[in-house]
């Protein structure tokens, strides 16, 4: 007996002895367990206790313009399962077993629907803040990402989360507490904690949206802010986002950064794509520290300061869940007179290819 028919043996006893017909279990064509469950205070509701699992994979090759070399690269090979355990509690998982070679556990949490409009989450997961930092590999507009997606606010904890949607009103609010310490060390024991917010308005065709962000890496905590608005029409989407970031004692020097892009897509007939984008970016970021100290005690930027302009362009298809989309950027750094860029941080020339299901 294989653990699948275990499972479904084990409902199937105890639906045939509660003598409850919300708990009744018929089985589907695939050996799926519906189940009509009622909810306290709610009625019945048909729910799924299949997961599903999704995934991207982002495979690139990049040449530095400005040293010569190149390299190819698995930048993400992301695997995710999602399910129900009952019609208000569900999970999410997700691993990327390449991220430019390297195994990593992103999310694992839980969570509760306490109401329609309220639900808890607790486990591991990306901090609420920022606009463009919440955007996953399979949604990306540019084969890298902005400056604040992935330096000033690419944060992931271990805590607690609640968010709140609004009935009347395209609103929703969340709330979270997190460990201060880094995801791989779940083991110590705290007395300060970080924390992280954001409010998101929908009116139309736009989106609004600002949080606050508090964290704690050692002992200097830093405070951050976030804005950003954008909008779209079905072919055309603008948007720009400010992030401001404070070290708390004048530490460092507090860090400031923007980003503003546009994409225009448009239909594809008589091809195997289906869409054809072209996009643009104008990102900034001031000097950078990480909020950890030197061994002289002292936060010191690890990053300088530097603008970005990428202009590029993506075919993609799609069909039903199914996503492949070929994507050609080109990105060109300014630096100050006194910074001479590597192959990493200089101007380059990426060709990606991103698969998601």
């Amino acid at each position: 007996m294989n653990f699948r028919t275990l499972i479904i043996s084990a409902i199937s006893i105890y639906a045939l002895f509660s003598g409850n017909e919300a708990s009744a279990v018929k089985l589907g064509p695939v050996d799926r367990v519906e189940a009509k469950i009622d909810s306290a205070g709610s009625d019945s509701a048909d729910f799924d206790y299949y997961p599903e699992l999704g995934g991207v994979m982002r495979t690139r090759w990049e040449m530095s313009t400005t040293t010569g070399e190149s390299r190819f690269q698995v930048r993400n090979a992301r695997l995710n399962l999602k399910g129900k355990v009952a019609p208000i509690i569900s999970y999410y998982f997700q691993t990327d077993f390449c991220d430019a070679g390297k195994i990593k556990i992103l999310d694992a949490w839980t969570r509760v629907d306490i109401l329609k409009q309220l639900f808890v989450q607790l486990g591991q997961y990306r901090m609420p803040f920022g606009t463009d930092s919440f955007r996953g590999p399979a949604n990306y507009i540019f084969t890298n990402r902005s400056f604040m997606g992935r330096y000033m606010a690419n944060v992931r904890g271990v805590g607690l989360k609640a968010r709140y949607t609004f009935a009347k009103v395209p609103v929703w609010v969340e709330g979270a507490v997190f460990n201060p310490t880094a995801i791989t060390d779940h083991n110590q024991w705290v007395k300060k904690y970080a924390y992280a917010g954001k409010v998101s308005w929908s009116p139309g065709d736009f989106k609004v949206e600002a949080g606050y962000m508090s964290l704690l890496p050692e002992d200097v905590r830093i405070n951050l802010a976030d804005a950003s608005v954008g909008w779209s029409n079905g072919n055309l989407t603008l948007e720009g986002e400010y992030m401001y970031k404070h070290y708390t004692n004048d530490a460092a020097r507090a860090v400031h950064g923007f980003n503003v892009w546009g994409e225009y897509s448009l239909p594809l007939k008589k091809c195997i794509f289906n869409r054809l984008s072209f996009h643009g970016r104008f990102d900034s970021m001031t000097a950078h520290s990480d909020g950890k100290a030197d061994e002289n005690g002292i936060l010191t930027p690890q990053l300088p300061s530097r603008s970005r302009l990428t202009v590029g362009s993506t075919l993609g298809y799609k069909y039903k869940s199914v996503n492949a989309a070929v994507r050609l950027d080109y990105e060109k750094y300014f630096y100050g007179n006194n910074t001479r860029p590597d192959s990493e941080v200089g101007d380059h020339l990426s060709l990606e290819l991103i698969i998601s299901f």
